[in-house]
C-alpha cells in the first residue's frame, strides 16, 4: 500500500540490531558473575549463624537431659524414702529392735525393704545398688547385683560424711561421676558410676540416722547424651577442672582415673570470645567452636560439678559451606537460565521484528498487485492507502484521494435511490459481532461501521468518471491488542460481471426448472402405466396359474389313480413320462409363483417343528427313481448331521434341496450326484445346517455366480441337452438368504458340479438330538463291503465306522464267518451264495434300487434289502433286522419318519370341491392314507353335512376349496367360524384348496378363518405332510404301545390270559368281548391278506399299516406270539423286503390258529361269540 511514509528495512539496522543483541550478552555474564560472588558471602556468613544458633539449641537440649536424669532419680530417692519400712527401721532402732507402732520386730521391716528394693531394681536397670546404711555404719537393708561400698560408708569420717551430716533434711547428696570401682580398684569391664544418697532423720530429734543412697549406671545416661546432639555437633562432658567424662574421642574419657592426664585445657588452649555464647579454640591446626554450661551435681557446695560442652570443627563448619554451595550454585544457575531465557526471547523478538519487516514488504507486494480495490481510512473514515486496483476501479491517482472520505470520493451519491440496490443490501461477516440493520432512513453503513467500529459488509454503486457500477464493500475495523482502533480496511468489489452472469444463470436455472418439470410428469406417468401393468400382469398371472392348476390337479390326481391299477411295461413307461411331465410343469408353477412373490416381497418362511431326517427321506425318495432311470446313483452322507428336530421352514428346505438334486440329476448323464449334510450348534444363532450337493455332470463354474442371483441361463455353458438352470437355483438362493443363509458354487479340483448352501434353524423344543447321531448300535460289528460302486463304498464305509463297526473292503482270499454282515449290491451278491450257505455267523445286505431288486436274488438265500439311497437310519435297520438284536418296534421308534406316510387311523375328513374330478382325485388320496372322508359340492353343502354329523363321529379337518358355486370356501369358513355350523365345528381345522397361489390369495384364505393351505396341483406327500401336523394322531408313539422284550419267540406265549387280564383292570366280560371283536378284525384283514414279489409299493404300505394296528391289539389280548410276528412284519414291509415279510405273514397266521385254539381249550370262558 503506498502511502506518504513508509518503512525502509536497510542492513545497517539489521547489524545494529546483532551488535546490540551481543553487548547485551556480555552484561548479563558479567552481572550473573557478580551476583555469584556475593551469594558466596551471604552463604557462608548464613550457614556460620545458623550452625552456631543450631550449637547453642543442642547445648540446651543437652543441659536438659542432664538435669531431667537427675530429677528423676532423685525421684526415684525420695520414692524409697517415703516407704513404710525406712521410718519403721528408725523407730525399731530407737525401742530395742520393736516397732511400738506396728507390733512387728526389726528383722521383719528389713525384710520387707529388701523385698521392695528388689522389685524396684528390677524395673530400674541403671541401678546397680541400693543401700540403706545407719550413721554408725550398720547396714540396715541392701539390694544390688554386685556389692558396693560407699566410700563414706567405710571411712565415716571423710569429708563426704561430714558433708552428708551438713545436708539438711530433703537435701540430696550426689558423688563425682567416676569408674567403678572395688575394693578400691577399677572394676573391668569398666562402667562409669555416680552415687546419690539422701539423709534419714529421727521424728524427734531431728537428728541423722542413716543414708539411703543409690549407686547408678551412668553408662546408659552418656550413651544417651552423645546420641542426643545431631552431625556435625558433638558434646563434651568434663569436671570442673577439666577432666573428661564424655568426649567423642572415648579413649580420652576417665582417663585421669586410668593414669593419664589429659584435660581440655592442655588439648584447646586458651579460647577467644566468637559471641556472648560461642567461643573459638585454636589447638594447632584445629579450630574448634564450642558453647558450654555448669551444672550442679547435686548441694552446690560439695562441689561435684561437672561443664558439658557443644562443640563444632572449622572443617564440619566449611562441610556444611559447601553443601549450601550446591544450592547456590543450583539458584545461580536458574539465574543464569532465566538470563538465558530472556536473552532467547529478546533474539527472538528481533527475528520476529525483523520476520514481521520482511512480511510487512511482502504484504506490500501482495496488496499492490491484489485484483480488489483494497483502501484504509484512518480513525475518522478518511483516506490515508490503496493499492494501484483502487486507481485502476475508481479512475483517479492516489493522491488525489488522500485525506477526503469515501463517501464523497468514490461512491454515488444516489446509490440509494436505485431500485436494484435500494437498502444497500447489508449483511454482516462470519467474524461480525452482530449484524447491522439498515433501511433508507438510516445513515451510511459506513458511518454506522465507524461510529460502532464493528465489522460491515454491503453493496454500494461506485463512480467512475459519470458512470456508476455496482460494487461489494466490505469494512473491517483495524484494532490493535490494546483494543484501540487506529482505522479501517476496506475492500472492494466490481459486481458488473458477477450480475450478468447471475442473470445468465437465472435464465438457464428457469429452463432448466421447466425440463425438469416435464421430464418429471413423464416419469411419474411412466410409473403410474408401470404399476398398472404390473397389477394386470398379476391379475393375469393369478387367473392363468388357476386356470392351469385346476386341471393340473386333475390329471396329476388320476395319473396317481391310474399308477395303481395294472398296466403293461409300456403303459407304465407312457404314466412315468406323464408323471414326469406333470411334476415338471408343477414345479415350474410353482417356481415362477414364489419368484413373483421374491420379485414383490411377499414370499415368507414359516417356523414350525419338524423332523430335518424326515425332510431329506421325503427329498431324497422323490428324486430316487428319476436318478435311477438315468443310471445314477444317488448317495447321502449325512453323518456330521447332529441334530433332527427342529424349528423352521421344511418346505422351503425340501424345495432348495428338491431344486439342487434335479439341477444336478438334470446335468449328470452318468456317474453320481452326493448329498452331505451336517449341523452345528451356536449358542447365539441356533442350529447351523450346512448342505452339499455335488455330481459328476458337466458342472457349473464358480465364476459364473450369476446363474445364483437372476434367471438367465449361462452363455458359454452348452445346455442343450439339459435344458439349462432355469429358475430353481436363483430361486433356491434367495430362499437360503431368507432361511439367514446362502447358497453358493463351490469350487472343484475334478469335474463336475458343486453346489453349497448354508441356513439357520432353531432347536425344537423337545431336543433337537439326531437319535441315532450318537448311538454305538453297529460298535463290535464287522462288516465285509463288496460294492462296485468305489464312492458309495466310502459313503457307507464313513456311515457304519461313525456308529462304532469295522469294515473291511471284500477281497477274493476273504473269509465269511470272520464278519457280521456283508454288504453288496445284486451284482456280487451271486458271488457269496455258496459261501454265505455254509457261513455261521455272517449275514447278507443287498443294495436294491428304489423300485425293487434290479436283479434275480435266489431264493435259497436269506438276504436283507436295502433299498436306494441308503441313510443311516436304513443302514441300522438293516443291520438291527439282519442280527434280530433288537425288537421292531424299538428299531421304528427311533426311526418314526420313515413311517410318517402311515400316521392316519381311518379319521374323518370332509373335502368340499365343485370340481368332480378332483373330489375324486382328493377322496381316493385320503383313503389310501387309512382316512376316511365324505365330498360336498359347495359350501352350503359342506355347512349341511356338519350340521347333520353324529356326535360319536365327527369330522376332524376340512378340505375347502375357495371358488364354488353358490357359497364359495371363503364365505362358508366365515360361516363355520361364526357357529352356523354348530359350536362343536367352530374351530375345526380348515385347510384351503385352491388353484389360486399368488401371496395375497393365501392371505385372504387366512383372512377368512382357514388355518392353512395348499395349493393345485397338489402332491401326495405335500398332502400327507399337511394332514400330520392338524390331524391329532400318535403314529410314532402307537410303535411304542407294547414294551420291547428280550425273550426269543420260542418263550413267548401263544396266548397270556393273566397278562390280557392285567392290562384290562382283571375284568373277565371285558376280556371276553376284546378277544371277539379282535378274533373278527384278524379274520378279516389278516387272514385274507397275501404278498406277492410284484406288489406295488402302495399295497405294502397298506399291509404295514394293518400289521401295526393288529399288533396293538394282538399285545391288549395277549397273543405274545403273534404281536412279535406282527412287528417284525411291519419292519419288513417298511423296508419293502417282500420275501422276508412273505415267511413273516404265514408265522403270524400259524400263531393266530395257536392264539384261537388256546382260547377255545380254555373252559374258564363264556363263549366269544
Amino acid at each position: 500500500m503506498r502511502t506518504s511514509s513508509s518503512a525502509v528495512l536497510t542492513d545497517s539496522s539489521t547489524r545494529g540490531a546483532r551488535y546490540r543483541f551481543l553487548q547485551n550478552m556480555v552484561i548479563a555474564i558479567v552481572v550473573a558473575g557478580v551476583m555469584l560472588l556475593g551469594l558466596e558471602h551471604y552463604n557462608f556468613t548464613e550457614v556460620r549463624k545458623r550452625l552456631f544458633a543450631d550449637m547453642t539449641s543442642e547445648q540446651q537440649q543437652g543441659q536438659a537431659l542432664l538435669e531431667n536424669y537427675l530429677r528423676r532419680q532423685f525421684d526415684y530417692l525420695n520414692f524409697i524414702h517415703a516407704t513404710p519400712p525406712i521410718a519403721a527401721l528408725v523407730r525399731s532402732s530407737i525401742n530395742a529392735g520393736i516397732d511400738h507402732d506396728s507390733g512387728s520386730t526389726q528383722q521383719q521391716w528389713q525384710q520387707r525393704l529388701e523385698q521392695i528394693l528388689t522389685a524396684f531394681m528390677a524395673n530400674h536397670r541403671e541401678i546397680r545398688s541400693i543401700q540403706y546404711t545407719a550413721i554408725s555404719g550398720q547396714t540396715l537393708a541392701a539390694a544390688g547385683r554386685s556389692e558396693q561400698v560407699l566410700p563414706s560408708m567405710s571411712q565415716p569420717h571423710t569429708d563426704d560424711l561430714q558433708a552428708l551430716r551438713a545436708l539438711k533434711p530433703g537435701q540430696f547428696y550426689v558423688s563425682p561421676l567416676h569408674l567403678a570401682r572395688r575394693q578400691g580398684q577399677v572394676e573391668y569391664p569398666i562402667w562409669p558410676a555416680m552415687t546419690l544418697a539422701l539423709g534419714v532423720y529421727q521424728p524427734d530429734t531431728q537428728e541423722l540416722f542413716g543414708i539411703l543412697s543409690f549407686t547408678l549406671d551412668a553408662t546408659a545416661w552418656l550413651s544417651e547424651l552423645r546420641a542426643s546432639v545431631k552431625e556435625p555437633f558433638a558434646s563434651v562432658l568434663t569436671t570442673v577442672d577439666g577432666k573428661f567424662l564424655l568426649h567423642p574421642r572415648q579413649q580420652l574419657e576417665f582417663a585421669h582415673e586410668l593414669g593419664q592426664a589429659h584435660s581440655w585445657q592442655q588439648l584447646n588452649g586458651e579460647p577467644t570470645q566468637v559471641n556472648t555464647n560461642i567461643r573459638q579454640f585454636n589447638a594447632g591446626a584445629l579450630t574448634l567452636y564450642a558453647t558450654q554450661s555448669r551444672i550442679a551435681l547435686g548441694s552446690p557446695a560439695l562441689g561435684h560439678d561437672v561443664i558439658l560442652r557443644t562443640t563444632l570443627t572449622e572443617d564440619d563448619l566449611w562441610r556444611e559451606v559447601e553443601r549450601r554451595r550446591g544450592d547456590t550454585l543450583i539458584t545461580a544457575a536458574i539465574l543464569v537460565a532465566l538470563l538465558l531465557i530472556f536473552m532467547t526471547g529478546y533474539q527472538r523478538y528481533v527475528s520476529a521484528r525483523l520476520r514481521w519487516l520482511s512480511a510487512q514488504a511482502k504484504f506490500q507486494t501482495i496488496v499492490d498487485h491484489s485484483m480488489d480495490a483494497i483502501i484504509t481510512l484512518d480513525a475518522h473514515g478518511h483516506i490515508n492507502g490503496c493499492n494501484r486496483a483502487t486507481e485502476q476501479l475508481f479512475g483517479q491517482r492516489a493522491a488525489t484521494m488522500l485525506g477526503r472520505s469515501l463517501q464523497s470520493t468514490l461512491l454515488s451519491a444516489d446509490h440509494a435511490a436505485d431500485d436494484s440496490h435500494q437498502g444497500i443490501n447489508k449483511h454482516a461477516d462470519s467474524n461480525v459481532e452482530s449484524n447491522i440493520e439498515s433501511t433508507a432512513d438510516d445513515i451510511e453503513p459506513l458511518q454506522r461501521a465507524i461510529q460502532q467500529r464493528r465489522s460491515v459488509t454491503f453493496s454500494a454503486l461506485g463512480r467512475f468518471a459519470d458512470n456508476t457500477f455496482p460494487l461489494d464493500l466490505s469494512v473491517v475495523p483495524i484494532v490493535t491488542d490494546h483494543g484501540e482502533c487506529t482505522g479501517y480496511s476496506v475492500t472492494a468489489r466490481d459486481r458488473s460481471q458477477q450480475e450478468l452472469l447471475t442473470q445468465q444463470l437465472q435464465q438457464r436455472y428457469q429452463q432448466q426448472l421447466s425440463d425438469t418439470e416435464e421430464q418429471l410428469r413423464s416419469v411419474q406417468q411412466s410409473l403410474a402405466d408401470a404399476r398398472r401393468q404390473t397389477k394386470n400382469k398379476e391379475r393375469l398371472l393369478a387367473a392363468i396359474s388357476h386356470e392351469i392348476r385346476t386341471p393340473m390337479n386333475s390329471i396329476q390326481g388320476v395319473l396317481s389313480l391310474l399308477a395303481k391299477s395294472r398296466l403293461g411295461a409300456d403303459q407304465q413307461r407312457y404314466l412315468d413320462m406323464a408323471s414326469d411331465s406333470m411334476r415338471s410343469v408343477a414345479a415350474l408353477m410353482d417356481d415362477i409363483l414364489d419368484y413373483s412373490k421374491l420379485r414383490s416381497g411377499q414370499l415368507f418362511v414359516e417356523e414350525v417343528e419338524f423332523s430335518l431326517m424326515a425332510s431329506l427321506h421325503s427329498a431324497l425318495t422323490h428324486y430316487a427313481s428319476s436318478a435311477f432311470d438315468k443310471g445314477l446313483t444317488l448317495l447321502i452322507d449325512n453323518t456330521r448331521l447332529q441334530h433332527d428336530r427342529l424349528r423352521g421352514d421344511p418346505t422351503r428346505i425340501r424345495q432348495v434341496l428338491g431344486n439342487l438334486l434335479a439341477n444336478a440329476i438334470k446335468t449328470t448323464r452318468h456317474g453320481y450326484v452326493l448329498v452331505e449334510i451336517s449341523s452345528s450348534e451356536d449358542n447365539d444363532y441356533g442350529i447351523h445346517l450346512q448342505g452339499r450337493v455335488s455330481d459328476s455332470g458337466i458342472g457349473v463354474e464358480e465364476q459364473h455366480t450369476r446363474a445364483l442371483s437372476q434367471f438367465e441361463e449361462l452363455e458359454d455353458v452348452s445346455f442343450e441337452s439339459v435344458g439349462g438352470p432355469g429358475l430353481g437355483l436363483a430361486l433356491s438362493r434367495q430362499l437360503c438368504v431368507l432361511m439367514g443363509g446362502d447358497l453358493r458354487i463351490c469350487p472343484r479340483e475334478e469335474h463336475g458340479g458343486c453346489f453349497e448352501f448354508q441356513l439357520l434353524a432353531s432347536p425344537a423344543t423337545s431336543g433337537s438330538k439326531n437319535p441315532l447321531h450318537d448311538d454305538s448300535g453297529l460298535s463290535s460289528s464287522r462288516w465285509l463291503l463288496s460294492l462296485d460302486d468305489g464312492l458309495q463304498a466310502d459313503v457307507l464305509m464313513r456311515m457304519i465306522q461313525q456308529r462304532g463297526g469295522r469294515v473291511d473292503i471284500a477281497r477274493r482270499d476273504s473269509d465269511l464267518d470272520d464278519y457280521h454282515i456283508v454288504l453288496t449290491d445284486a451284482h456280487h451278491l451271486r458271488d457269496y451264495a455258496d459261501a454265505l450257505q455254509s457261513s455261521q455267523h455272517a449275514n447278507i445286505i443287498t443294495l436294491v434300487p428304489p423300485a425293487g431288486a434290479a436283479q434275480p436274488i435266489p431264493a435259497s438265500l436269506s438276504v436283507i434289502k436295502l433299498p436306494l439311497p441308503v441313510t443311516q437310519e436304513a443302514l441300522a435297520l438293516a443291520y438291527l433286522q439282519a442280527t434280530d438284536d433288537h425288537p421292531a418296534q424299538a428299531i421304528l421308534s427311533a426311526n418314526s419318519h420313515l413311517t410318517e406316510e402311515r400316521r392316519f387311523q381311518q379319521q374323518r375328513i370332509l373335502v368340499v370341491d365343485d370340481d368332480e374330478v378332483n373330489l375324486e382325485v382328493i377322496a381316493t388320496l385320503l383313503t389310501d392314507m387309512g382316512l376316511r372322508c365324505d365330498r360336498a359340492i359347495h359350501g352350503g353343502a359342506a355347512i349341511d353335512k356338519l350340521l347333520n354329523s353324529e356326535a360319536f363321529d365327527p369330522y376332524l379337518l376340512i378340505l375347502m376349496d375357495c371358488q364354488m358355486p353358490l357359497l364359495d370356501g371363503y364365505q362358508a369358513t366365515r360361516q363355520i367360524r361364526q357357529g352356523e355350523a354348530g359350536e362343536r365345528y367352530e374351530q375345526i381345522p380348515v385347510i384351503a384348496v385352491t388353484a389360486a397361489a399368488l401371496p395375497q390369495d393365501r392371505q385372504r384364505c387366512i383372512s377368512a378363518g382357514m388355518n392353512d393351505y395348499i395349493a393345485k396341483p397338489m402332491a401326495a406327500d405335500q398332502l400327507r405332510h399337511l394332514l400330520t401336523q392338524w390331524l391329532d394322531s400318535q403314529p410314532a408313539a402307537a410303535l411304542q404301545s407294547s414294551p420291547p422284550s428280550n425273550l426269543s419267540v420260542e418263550q413267548l406265549s401263544d396266548w397270556n390270559k393273566t397278562a390280557a387280564l392285567h392290562r384290562l383292570n382283571n375284568n373277565p366280560s371285558l376280556l371276553t368281548r376284546v378277544l371277539a371283536l379282535f378274533r373278527d378284525k384278524a379274520d378279516a384283514q389278516l387272514m385274507t391278506a397275501d404278498i406277492a414279489p410284484d406288489t406295488d409299493s402302495s399295497a405294502l404300505a397298506e399291509l404295514a399299516t394293518m400289521a401295526h394296528t393288529l399288533k396293538g391289539a394282538s399285545a391288549n389280548a395277549g397273543a405274545e406270539q403273534l404281536s412279535h410276528y406282527l412287528g417284525h412284519l411291519q419292519v419288513a414291509l417298511v423296508q419293502q423286503n417282500t420275501d422276508e415279510a412273505q415267511t413273516l405273514l404265514e408265522q403270524a397266521k400259524q400263531a393266530f390258529h395257536r392264539f384261537t385254539d388256546a382260547v377255545d381249550a380254555d373252559l374258564s370262558l363264556e363263549p366269544w361269540t
